[in-house]
């Protein structure tokens, strides 16, 4: 289902705010606040859309001239690939997005007929017993996202990606993929040092993002806050 421009904005836009509170003051690097620091980009994985991001740079979600900047899922690692629900081929999400890594470790049947969330905590549990058919998924998906961050850092220059949803649960199978990926990054500029990190705020990282989204919008300009009817009255008979 194809979403409006301005829902996929303000989807984005707490998605990346999310990991902007991650990456800010008391979550670690505070890289964001400097204007002379490369700013993170956040990439966030959301269960029964694929996988989706934002843009933080110098301390603000970047929308880019249509609103829908930071759309990682649809960056191609694969000129060949399978087709996407977009149109395009081998885009990121066919391999590293919950359904792809399910669907890749054996799981689609159960998938289609448990739902993602049990078929999820199945693979999960066969990931953790070191089944084969799962690892091998993750191994994929982790050489995807590699590539996928090679070419986002290649444009962009960050310092740090955030890794959120299922993604950041899956990090520690996926981080020796993505980091043989980054290693053909290292050669061009091997003084570069870029962090793959796992979200920390974890299922609320989006509600957070949409809270703190709503804030800055107001304290930037209240004036766009309408004003409550009942007390809108009540202040105008008081006036009088």
């Amino acid at each position: 289902m194809r979403r409006s421009a301005g829902a996929a904005r303000g989807d984005r836009g707490a998605r990346a705010q999310g990991a902007r509170r991650q990456v800010g003051p008391g979550y670690g690097r505070g890289g964001v606040e400097a204007a002379t620091t490369p700013s993170p980009v956040g990439a966030t994985s959301i269960p029964r859309t694929g996988i989706g991001g934002g843009v933080v740079l110098d301390g603000r979600i970047h929308l880019g001239s249509h609103g829908i900047a930071g759309e990682p899922g649809h960056i191609p690692v694969a000129m060949d690939g399978p087709r996407c629900d977009c149109g395009a081929r081998g885009c990121l999400v066919c391999y590293a997005g919950p359904e792809a890594v399910l669907t890749a470790a054996g799981l689609g049947d159960a998938l289609t007929r448990d739902g993602l969330e049990s078929t999820l905590h199945r693979f999960a549990t066969a990931a953790s017993a070191a089944d084969p058919a799962a690892l091998a998924a993750l191994d994929t998906a982790g050489r995807a996202l590699g590539a996928g961050i090679v070419a986002i850092t290649s444009l962009l220059d960050v310092d740090e990606i955030v890794l959120g949803g299922v993604l950041a649960q899956w990090y520690p199978h996926l981080y020796p993929a993505i980091d043989r990926e980054l290693s053909q990054r290292r050669a061009i500029a091997p003084t570069i040092q870029l962090d793959i990190t796992p979200a920390l705020l974890g299922a609320d990282a989006i509600l957070l993002g949409a809270i703190e989204f709503a804030r800055r919008a107001v304290l930037s300009d209240p004036a766009t806050v309408p004003p409550v009817p009942g007390n809108a009255e009540a202040g105008l008979s008081q006036a009088n």
